[in-house]
């Protein structure tokens, strides 16, 4: 398949396939450190389809939010090394599973873009604190700029 639109039948939507997506890289980045990541609660605020040359383009906007239940620390204390000024610096795959600080994990917006060509899947996310998703936000890397940092994937033209 070439077109979003026919992927998105029945009650399959863009907002199912930009879930889907957004889970698959959560699944790759899990795989690629060789550990489990903690489970994301995940909202699709909104998604457009739109075709372009000999591809189909499907951008979303998200919410995500970790349970942080089901953060599981990895790794012993050992595992710390002595950083610069005297601070512990820990392996990334024990980083990415350290309990949260006491409170909350805050929420992040997401923005995304997926481009399907001659049935391949290209795909970009930028990830921001959850008020940058709101057109109201008035700051230098609001809804506006992250948009522009995920619709600046662009695939090359098809040789021959």
């Amino acid at each position: 398949r070439s077109n979003w639109k026919e992927v998105a039948l029945g009650n399959v939507t863009g907002a199912n396939i930009a879930e889907w997506l957004m889970r698959a890289g959560q699944q790759a980045l899990a795989t690629s450190v060789g550990m489990e990541l903690p489970q994301v609660d995940i909202s699709i605020v909104d998604f457009q389809i739109t075709e372009g040359q000999d591809q189909s383009i499907l951008s979303w906007h998200a919410t995500t939010k970790v349970e942080v239940s089901s953060v599981r620390p990895l790794g012993q204390e050992s595992d710390q090394v002595q950083g610069l000024g005297g601070k512990s610096l820990v392996p990334l795959s024990q980083a990415l599973t350290q309990p949260p600080p006491p409170g909350d994990v805050p929420p992040l917006s997401t923005f995304g873009q997926a481009i399907l060509r001659k049935g391949l899947v290209t795909f970009a996310v930028a990830q921001a604190p959850v008020n940058r998703i709101d057109a109201a936000y008035k700051g230098p890397t609001g809804k506006q700029y992250l948009d522009y940092i995920v619709q600046s994937l662009k695939l090359a033209p098809l040789k021959g």
